[in-house]
């Protein structure tokens, strides 16, 4: 074990990056009081519903890095909750006007569970466990036999957030509609005419053909909303060297 642990620390630190797993507990040491407040901050969001921002700062070398990985563990241990890490440095490349929006969907891309679904899937196993939760037997019935989703559960939806938003989260869960519904709520391409028509008669809800650049933080709200409603106690997003933007 001790052979492993040496070598998992000689090769994170080989490429710049914190060890992971056992080998981060290893080393990890000096650090009670720091996760102690991350921990406090999760608990709230958890059990209040109530988020919270919490800036670490330190010199290179501190352990900012180790100390992220160490506190996904622990929120993965403690909670059942979403947790994205979003390294900024991979940014840096966007041009201003593209960050936020690169940023966006870096977010959505790195969100993960502690049973390892990641982006796209994760997302799409929530709107399933929502259609699920949100439709009742006659609901089912009807799409069965119409290939359409009832008023009545898109309005559930709704209630999440932002009104289109919510409509292509509900969409994430239709196997035909899943990859169109995701680069939309990802902001990378806009509907083409039968996409749109589609969506339409699917959901009987017109959505616009791209998703609003203004509209990204609400979006982003409604996403956190529905990872909750779905039964994950918080989304965490955690940003790692946003200096260097």
């Amino acid at each position: 074990m001790e052979g492993n642990v040496l070598g998992e620390i000689r090769g994170a630190l080989s490429l710049g990056i914190p060890p992971r797993g056992y080998a981060l507990r290893a080393i990890f040491v000096n650090r009670e009081s720091e996760l102690q407040k991350l921990a406090e901050d999760l608990r709230g969001a958890v059990e209040k519903g109530r988020g919270k921002a919490r800036l670490v700062i330190g010199d290179a070398g501190f352990g900012k890095s180790a100390l992220i990985e160490f506190f996904k563990d622990y929120a993965f241990e403690h909670y059942d909750v979403a947790f994205s890490y979003v390294e900024a440095r991979k940014l840096m490349s966007s041009r201003p006007s593209e960050l936020f929006p690169a940023l966006y969907r870096a977010v959505l891309e790195n969100v993960e569970d502690k049973d390892e679904r990641r982006g796209r899937e994760l997302l799409t196993e929530v709107s399933k466990t929502l259609l699920r939760k949100y439709s009742g037997l006659a609901d089912r019935l009807y799409y069965q036999l119409r290939r359409r989703i009832r008023p009545s559960v898109r309005e559930k939806f709704v209630k999440l957030g932002d009104e289109t938003s919510s409509i292509a989260l509900a969409l994430l869960g239709i196997d035909e509609l899943n990859p169109i519904a995701y680069n939309w709520i990802k902001g990378v391409r806009g509907l083409e005419p039968d996409e749109a028509e589609l969506i339409r008669r699917v959901i009987g809800h017109r959505v616009p053909w791209r998703l609003p650049s203004e509209k990204l933080t609400d979006t982003l709200a409604t996403v956190a909303r529905a990872l909750r409603d779905a039964g994950k106690g918080a989304l965490v997003i955690a940003l790692d060297e946003f200096e260097a933007l």
